[in-house]
């Protein structure tokens, strides 16, 4: 049975938000690096896949069949280049992905963070210590309505969970702004 995009929507951002508990549990019970690691990758993907099915729903709204890799390491491109084609093939504009497209672009949004840390994850270098430790850590999710965080340097600290936790923390908070942003646009029309 087939999912439909809004509700596989809802699934990854669940899912994420459970992974999250469950990292702040592990934190809190002192559990081994691995099981952190785990936890933490999990829940990058369940958020970008999030992202992707919220691609895919817009597509749906304007009647548009799409069909996106699973995987694509330039996501930022491949993913909205292949809903702005066929937005095009339709002679529609939408609004969502200009949004998005900005969104994307913008090297201090959250999703070019989310995306970062997708392909650090797929490519093995996403860890506990990567995100703690003299990498850029997401510290505001309210900064502008172009929903940027601002990104600060975080030295000498080693495998803080607390550092990761919080930017995973705020990637889930503004990925869900922006789908329930975008979905009252769409129901607007």
């Amino acid at each position: 049975m087939a999912v439909d995009a809004r509700n596989l929507t809802n699934q990854k951002l669940y899912f994420a938000h459970v992974q999250l508990a469950k990292l702040k549990l592990l934190a809190a019970n002192n559990s081994n690096y691995l099981e952190r690691q785990a936890c933490v990758e999990s829940c990058v993907m369940q958020l970008f896949f999030a992202y992707r099915a919220l691609v895919l729903e817009i597509a749906d709204y304007y009647g548009l069949e799409l069909s996106l890799p699973l995987v694509d390491l330039d996501t930022s491109n491949v993913f909205l280049a292949k809903l702005e084609n066929a937005l095009a093939i339709k002679n529609f504009s939408s609004p969502e992905l200009i949004y998005l497209k900005q969104l994307a672009s913008d090297k201090d949004s959250f999703l070019s963070v989310l995306f970062m840390r997708f392909a650090q994850s797929v490519n093995g270098g996403l860890s506990c210590e990567s995100m703690g430790n003299g990498e850029h850590l997401a510290t505001d999710f309210a900064v502008s309505k172009q929903k940027k965080i601002q990104l600060i340097e975080i030295k000498g600290k080693k495998d803080s969970v607390d550092d990761f936790s919080s930017e995973l923390q705020l990637l889930y908070n503004e990925l869900k702004d922006l789908v329930d942003e975008l979905r009252d646009t769409l129901q607007e029309y």
